[in-house]
């Protein structure tokens, strides 16, 4: 039999090609003791390579922000400083300083038991061999022999190397490590390329060159196949496109059930350039925009003028509605200079609304610039991590203060700004009928919501697949938060990934559901399903 079957689906789709197995590279760490007159140029070195290994990164085209965290942790001062120490007061050589310094911080978050350190733990890996290559001069591109579309094998991909391929090269993607969440899988579905991940135990079975079927449906991987499967599959393919197509032609079409109910379907964006893409596929409304991407790929916050002229861009581009998140900081989300005190679990800590309402210098330049912003278009404003009605009254009344300075300053102020509140833990629903008395609409995060709701982290492919899709307890807490909406006559829009999920669509919208809010590459599958929807 010629057929596997393994690993975990990180994006749906039919692939047929050739492999092409990437072989691990191996780096040796030189290691001598440095003269003197030796340490400023060796410093030096190093510094050249922190800023060739950073420009990289962030001259790669990346909508999910990966690389540009990478980056951050290229500069991280702390790393800097300790690679600093062991060149000058240790005498290391620079490539033996970046590994031990490095290796000091992977040991310690390999240790903790905090999911977002855990998760960091491949940034540090990854920003390691870049500055690592790069000092010994060796390419950290392994695809440089790549001249035909194959299906890639590979044990781990950082995102910078599969970026750097030129997409129409890449027809599927086969890795060892990895999980549904993990950032080749996110990489994966930006780009929409047939993935499989979590599929070490495949890999020996591989041979570059020969030729291969990837079902990322079925995770089914099928080697040297026969002209009867070829036939099948070469089949399958084109109903795929087919399917492609047929989507791409819905633009011009109402989302709408079969049954003629109407129902809005929003995308999630974090930059400008989304934005575009929203329009481009008929989508009218922004039901998630990210406002982190204004505090990225920077050395300090945004001025109030910068986030003004972001929004009021924003607004102006868009066609419908457009709800901003107010700066969701903390668990997994940090800012390298805006440091935030140590914890032992930042995913349980002080996170999202929390830190948001604490510091001035976050919620007044950001507010202040919506408020400014609003009459540019149709804006709402997003609360993240609400998990009690005192914080959505706090954060009322912070925005309270800022719109009567705007008027006494004589700025004109949209007279009607819709406020909602992220969904994201089990208190929020169950507390979903107060807090709809205080709220204009609910967005549910569903991300969130499942892992505290089964207190699992969904990056560790231990636990992050043991449950169903849909189990029984999510369903409770999702109708218990659209029940409290539609009582207190306020919008419910399910924004996390499940709602871009095609086959989770038909039970959200059998359990009542009518707004949604998805990922650029999901809106066009989703609006198909409901569609179809009887």
């Amino acid at each position: 039999m010629n057929k596997l079957h393994g690993g975990i689906s990180a994006f749906e789709g039919i692939a047929i090609g050739q492999a092409y197995v990437v072989t691990e590279k191996l780096l040796t760490i030189p290691k001598h003791l440095l003269l003197e007159n030796q340490l400023s140029s060796e410093y030096q070195r190093y510094l050249s390579s922190v800023e060739e290994v950073s420009s990289q990164l962030l001259a790669l085209h990346d909508s999910t922000c990966i690389l540009a965290a990478q980056a951050e942790l290229v500069r991280d001062d702390s790393i800097m400083k300790q690679v600093k120490f062991a060149i000058s007061e240790k005498r290391s050589n620079a490539e033996l300083a970046v590994y031990e310094s490095y290796q000091d911080y992977l040991t310690l978050f390999e240790q903790s038991e905090d999911p977002y350190l855990k998760e960091r733990v491949t940034d540090i890996i990854e920003v390691r061999e870049l500055l690592l290559s790069h000092l010994q001069g060796v390419s950290s591109r392994p695809f440089e022999n790549l001249t035909r579309p194959s299906i890639i094998i590979a044990d781990d991909l950082s995102p910078s190397e599969t970026l750097a391929i030129p997409i129409n090269l890449i027809k599927g993607l086969i890795l060892g490590q990895g999980s549904s969440n993990s950032h080749i899988a996110l990489i994966a579905k930006s780009l929409e390329i047939p993935a499989i991940v979590a599929a070490k135990e495949l890999l020996p079975q591989f041979t570059n060159g020969e030729e291969l079927i990837l079902d990322a449906y079925e995770t089914d991987i099928i080697q040297n196949p026969t002209l009867n499967q070829k036939e099948e599959y070469q089949t399958k393919l084109r109903e795929f496109l087919a399917l492609k197509e047929e989507e791409a032609n819905l633009i011009s079409l109402p989302v709408i059930t079969l049954a003629g109910n109407p129902i809005k379907l929003s995308g999630n964006v974090m930059n400008f350039e989304e934005v575009t893409k929203l329009r481009q596929i008929g989508c009218q409304h922004i039901g998630l925009f990210r406002s982190e991407f204004l505090y990225l790929n920077r050395n300090n916050l945004p001025s109030e003028q910068e986030q003004y002229q972001a929004y009021k861009d924003i607004l102006l581009l868009a066609d419908g509605e457009v709800t901003i998140r107010t700066l969701d900081i903390g668990g997994d989300k940090t800012l390298p200079y805006y440091p935030l005190p140590a914890e032992n679990n930042p995913f349980l800590g002080y996170r999202g609304i929390r830190i948001y309402l604490d510091r001035e210098e976050l919620w007044k330049p950001q507010l202040r610039a919506l408020l400014k912003a609003s009459v540019r278009g149709n804006l709402r404003i997003l609360f993240p991590m609400i998990a009690d009605v005192t914080e959505l009254i706090l954060a009322k009344q912070i925005l309270a203060i800022c719109k009567e300075e705007l008027l006494q300053e004589g700025v004109s102020i949209s007279s009607k700004i819709p406020i909602g509140i992220m969904i994201e833990t089990p208190a929020a629903v169950l507390d979903a009928d107060v807090l709809a008395k205080h709220c204009d609409f609910f967005s549910i995060g569903t991300n969130d919501l499942t892992q505290y709701l089964f207190a699992i982290d969904r990056t560790n492919p231990s636990v992050g697949n043991r449950y169903e899709l849909l189990p029984s307890a999510l369903k409770s807490a999702l109708s218990m938060t659209l029940k409290a909406g539609k009582e207190n006559h306020i919008p419910v829009c399910i924004c996390g990934e499940l709602a871009g999920n095609t086959t989770a669509i038909n039970t959200l919208l059998t359990l009542g559901f009518e707004e949604f809010s998805v990922a650029i590459a999901r809106y066009n599958p989703i609006k198909r399903c409901i569609r179809n929807q009887s």
